[in-house]
């Protein structure tokens, strides 16, 4: 008789599905965006240093804000 793999505690359904929505909140919102900006520098810019957390978002603001949003 072949017995179930054992699920590690943290991947009962409850705790993966608050886990998983969790991070759909954060993507949504762009709460993550800082940890994405780092992966993507170390990916693609290895040599290149990353901007504080703070420097970022005063980056993105200022790119928000700065540029014509409507169309006259």
């Amino acid at each position: 008789m072949l017995s179930r793999p054992r699920e590690h505690p943290t991947t009962n359904t409850p705790w993966r599905l608050l886990r998983t929505g969790w991070y759909f909140i954060r993507q949504v919102t762009g709460d993550d965006a800082y940890e994405r900006y780092r992966e993507h520098l170390q990916r693609a810019h290895p040599g290149q240093t990353a901007m504080t957390r703070g420097e970022y978002y005063r980056s993105r603001t200022e790119q928000k804000w700065t540029r014509i949003t409507r169309c006259c």
